[in-house]
Formats: C-alpha cells, sequence, structure tokens
C-alpha cells in the first residue's frame, strides 16, 4: 500500500530517476536538483513537494515551489506545482500527490507546463485560466517602438543593476541570482524599470522570455532600449512576453504564439487577477527547454 510524506533532499535520487520519464535532455540533474530543492528563495519549513512512496521505494512525486509576494500592499503565498510525475505501475495512486498539494488553500496555486492530460484534471478541480498565449517581439516590432529624442539609460551588468534598484526589487535580484536570468535595467531621469529574463528555445529559435516588468509603461515607452539590452544578456532577436502582461493589443511587428496548453492558477485565500500574477519564483525560473 502506497502513503504520501513530505518529499525531502535526500529523497532526491530515486527522485530523479522518475523524472527522467519527462524526456527533457535540455535538463542536466543539476538542473532538476536546483529547480526542485535548491532554487534560491526557498524558507524553513515549507514543503519542497510529496513523495508517493510503496515502503521505502519512492514511486511517485509532486513538486510545490512556494513564495511569498507582496502584491497591491498585500502579502500572497502563491505555489506553482511542478514536476507531477508517477511509476507506470501505481496509475491509481497519482491523485493522492495532487489532493495532497491541493489541500494548500492558503497560497494561490499554478500549473504553469501542464500536460494535456493533466490540464483537464486540473481544470475539472477547480483551476481557471491564467492565459492561453505569449506575445512575441521582433526586431521590427523594436524598431517602430523607437523614439530618437526619448532616451533611456540601459544596464546590464548585475552590480551596477543591483546599486540601482529599490529595497523590494532589490530582494528579487538576491532571490533569482542563482537562477538562469538576465537582469536588465532601464533608467531615464528618476523613472525605472527593471526587467528579469531567461532564456529559452521556441522551435529552435532562441528567444528572451521576459518574466518581470518593475514598470509596464515604462517597458513599453521604452521597448527598443529594452530589447537591446536582453539582446546584450542573451544574443536573442525574439523577445516573448506572457500574453497577460501584453496590454491586451497588437503591437506592429510583433505577434501572438499560441500555448500548447493553457497556464492555469487556482486563488488562494486572497484572490489574484491573472494580470497581478507573474512568473518569479516559479519552475520557469529555471527549466530548460
Amino acid at each position: 500500500m502506497t502513503t504520501v510524506c513530505v518529499a525531502t533532499p535526500e529523497m532526491f535520487e530515486q527522485i530523479y530517476a522518475l523524472l527522467s520519464r519527462f524526456d527533457n535532455p535540455a535538463m542536466s540533474k543539476a538542473d532538476w536538483r536546483s529547480m526542485l530543492f535548491d532554487h534560491g528563495w526557498h524558507r524553513q519549513g515549507e514543503p519542497h513537494g510529496y513523495a508517493l512512496c510503496d515502503g521505502e521505494a519512492v514511486v511517485g512525486f509532486i513538486g510545490l515551489i512556494f513564495s511569498a509576494r507582496l502584491i497591491g500592499g498585500q502579502q500572497h503565498r502563491l505555489c506553482n506545482l511542478s514536476s507531477w510525475v508517477v511509476d507506470g505501475r501505481y496509475p491509481y495512486d497519482s491523485l493522492k500527490l495532487l489532493l495532497a498539494a491541493l489541500r494548500r488553500h492558503d497560497a494561490t496555486l499554478l500549473g504553469l507546463t501542464l500536460t494535456a492530460a493533466t490540464a483537464k484534471i486540473f481544470t475539472r478541480l477547480g483551476f481557471r485560466e491564467l492565459e492561453d498565449h505569449v506575445v512575441l517581439l521582433t526586431p521590427l516590432s523594436a524598431l517602430a517602438a523607437w523614439r530618437p529624442l526619448d532616451r533611456c539609460v540601459v544596464t546590464t551588468d548585475p552590480e551596477l543593476i543591483e546599486a540601482g534598484l529599490s529595497a523590494a526589487e532589490r530582494r528579487l535580484f538576491e532571490d533569482h541570482r542563482s537562477a538562469r536570468c538576465a537582469h536588465v535595467l532601464l533608467e531615464r531621469g528618476a523613472d525605472h524599470c527593471y526587467l528579469i529574463a531567461t532564456r529559452w528555445t521556441l522551435r529552435g529559435v532562441p528567444v528572451s522570455h521576459i518574466h518581470y516588468l518593475s514598470a509596464p509603461r515604462f517597458f513599453w515607452r521604452h521597448q527598443t532600449a529594452a530589447c537591446w539590452g536582453l539582446f546584450r544578456a542573451h544574443g536573442t532577436l525574439l523577445w516573448m512576453i506572457d500574453g497577460r502582461h501584453g496590454e491586451g493589443r497588437q503591437r506592429f511587428g510583433s505577434f501572438t504564439h499560441r500555448l500548447p496548453r493553457p497556464r492555469l492558477y487556482r486563488p488562494g485565500a486572497r484572490a489574484l487577477s491573472p494580470g497581478a500574477i507573474d512568473a518569479l519564483y516559479s519552475e520557469l525560473m529555471h527549466l530548460q527547454v
């Protein structure tokens, strides 16, 4: 008979044997461990996930990546459900793991990289659509946004960026220092915008995926400078931003890319709108594709 218990770092070797079922050659063993157990923001006392055990053997796992965020002047807890996998000999026990995770009513739950089967299950269990598309910015869209008299300073050096951030932004910087992120700071006079992005590949093409904008209006006004900063940091000529942060309108030279499956969320005790949720402190900060 199987039981569910809190997953610990000591279980990682057995969990990693299960994770290999995802067939993601871009993710090394170190990448998986960093994403699920060694990310830079874990707080003492929070579980890394749940393990399905048959005696001493770990035969299933679901990761929980928690964060505490100040959003709209209120403290919110978020939890990214990640890497739900079960040994094929235990198909009827897989829901035990998910149900254990769903008991976390104190946090907004996120499903960001779901398969078609898991998306159906999550939807039936009360999850809502977070978004179903991303917006891709191209050099043409960056050029179209250029204003020659409206320039700003672009900084990609981490030490210089850290010095220019507010206390709250510095916390984000420190928490994501160990993740594979690009940090970009745009400044004009007393105003600035801080960006955090990761480098992905989309159909074989390198893309900078922007996960966080401290000042969206500033970003869109200075899109040309932002794209130049990401090119310097990542060497990319295609830049991606989640649809819920795309300001709801198509721009010249940009286009919409439909996600294979929608990203989903379940509100916690304090409801958040999709636009208030970003991908910081989630698997997307470490996942390699």
